[in-house]
């Protein structure tokens, strides 16, 4: 006879944005305490769609289940573009937001070892400058694209669970 298990979690979800709610600069998911059998890792995507710490997209609901598949405890998620848009062709320009983005990318990448570089196509200047800033991290992707980039989870099927893959540029 089958038996019904329950099951139960926290997550601890945290966004930082502008107060004109135009701009994400860090979202943060933590579902148990980090440790050394759990790490937690830090995603770099293209820009924000939706997701904060209530909505969800695509991309966020992605990055969980990998993240989850892949034995994390959470992740920290930044973008090299902070802008709000589901069209990234459709990103509007901040000097400022733009120069807040790039310190919390910097501190992000300084607080964890394993990094995913999930930009999709392009955005290989940014990449590259963070890789050459701190060369003795963990540069993961979910999969090489053929220009170099590291694939976006956006449109990722996931019944596979792909296993994280280490990223090519930052070893070539």
């Amino acid at each position: 006879m089958m038996e019904v298990q329950k099951a139960s979690s926290v997550v601890k979800t945290t966004s930082s944005r502008s107060s004109c709610g135009k701009f994400r600069f860090l979202l943060t998911k933590y579902w148990e305490a980090k440790s050394e059998r759990k790490p937690r890792g830090l995603f770099i995507c293209e820009n924000p769609s939706i997701a904060d710490e209530l909505k969800y997209d695509q991309t966020l609901a992605n990055i969980t289940t990998l993240a989850v598949m892949w034995g994390w405890s959470g992740f920290e998620l930044v973008n090299v573009h902070p802008s709000y848009s589901s069209d990234p062709k459709k990103i509007q320009p901040s000097q400022e937001a733009e120069e807040i983005n790039s310190k919390f990318i910097d501190k992000a990448v300084a607080r964890h070892s394993l990094i995913v570089i999930a930009t999709g196509e392009g955005h290989m200047r940014v990449v590259n400058k963070i890789i050459k800033k701190y060369p003795d991290k963990k540069y993961l992707c979910i999969a090489n694209n053929a220009d170099g980039s590291g694939r976006h989870p956006s449109r990722l099927t996931i019944e596979n669970h792909p296993k994280p893959e280490l990223y090519k540029k930052a070893i070539s």
